[in-house]
């Protein structure tokens, strides 16, 4: 029987969203939508003839790398969840594979991760072309579905030159209980430093906890473009830095840059699409106006 949720690809996640799972804005936050993607990615590996003792034995794995989520629906506490990925492409070096994750309940989709895999070396880090028989039997489960709207552009420009334009918004360090089987940081703790983060980005533009809390206004991301530079490990020291790229009526773009402390080297950078919402409608609404005045002044490129 087709399931309600979903008509392509195989299922690679069900479960539900914990209470403990939800943030201060009364929905499942961000961090745990890669959580889902982690374990997805397991049985994605699976489908495509991977398993544990393979990567024990040769010491490569297919780890994701490049990732885009654009996130459709709230989720709250209690709510049935399911995932479904897709093979889109393959080429020499890399896999791309969409994962959508439904409210199993209603059918209705929660978010998508759309995320490039790379073959990667587990004892250098370096990536290289896929094996042939891996290869060949992910591009036999290839599907063609629509192409999503187009990302934003790449904000790498916002690298150089600008450094006075970002200020920082999270500092810590990679928890032994944060890694995966591979000795890498799990993709959900890079996203849980930038939801640490907002406390300390909001408070900077001036609208912190308590100015959003007596005006009944949240914020939520849309669409997160995510790419891992260099996979963090156990004991790297860790610095967020933030920038605004742009604003508009309803939304804000912004970059953070997550990096090693100790040495500087980039680590992972998000561009993240947000809008504020009424706590009560749970529906979006305009940039305050004083809000507005100070995301502008900080604009990278202004």
């Amino acid at each position: 029987m087709t399931p309600a949720y979903g008509t392509t690809g195989f299922e690679t996640y069900r479960g539900c969203v914990n209470a403990w799972e939800c943030d201060q804005m009364g929905h499942m936050n961000v961090q745990f939508y890669l959580s889902r993607l982690h374990q997805a990615w397991a049985h994605i590996r699976h489908g495509l003839g991977r398993g544990a003792a393979d990567w024990r034995k040769d010491g490569h794995e297919l780890l994701p790398a490049t990732h885009r989520v654009v996130f459709a629906r709230e989720q709250h506490a209690g709510a049935p969840l399911a995932a479904r990925s897709t093979v889109l492409a393959v080429e020499d070096g890399d896999v791309r594979v969409l994962t959508e994750l439904f409210n199993a309940e209603t059918g209705e989709l929660a978010a998508s991760l759309d995320n490039r895999a790379r073959w990667v070396d587990l004892k250098t880090g370096r990536s290289g072309a896929l094996p042939a028989d891996l290869r060949d039997r992910a591009r036999g489960l290839v599907v063609q579905r629509p192409e999503p709207r187009p990302a934003n552009p790449p904000s790498d420009f916002a690298l150089a030159g600008a450094e006075d334009k970002f200020f920082e918004t999270y500092r810590g360090a990679v928890n032994a209980w944060e890694i995966d089987p591979w000795g890498l940081m799990n993709l959900q703790f890079y996203i849980a430093r930038f939801s640490d983060a907002a406390g300390h980005f909001f408070g900077a533009i001036g609208m912190g906890g308590a100015p959003r809390r007596a005006r009944g206004i949240g914020s939520a991301a849309l669409d997160y473009q995510f790419d891992i530079r260099r996979p963090a490990r156990m004991g790297d020291l860790l610095v967020l830095r933030s920038g605004l790229l742009s604003i508009g009526a309803k939304t804000f773009r912004f970059l953070h840059r997550l990096s090693e402390a100790s040495s500087g080297e980039l680590i992972a950078t998000v561009d993240i699409v947000a809008v504020l919402f009424d706590l009560s409608s749970r529906k979006s609404i305009p940039v305050p106006e004083e809000l507005r005045a100070a995301i502008a002044a900080r604009l990278i490129a202004a």
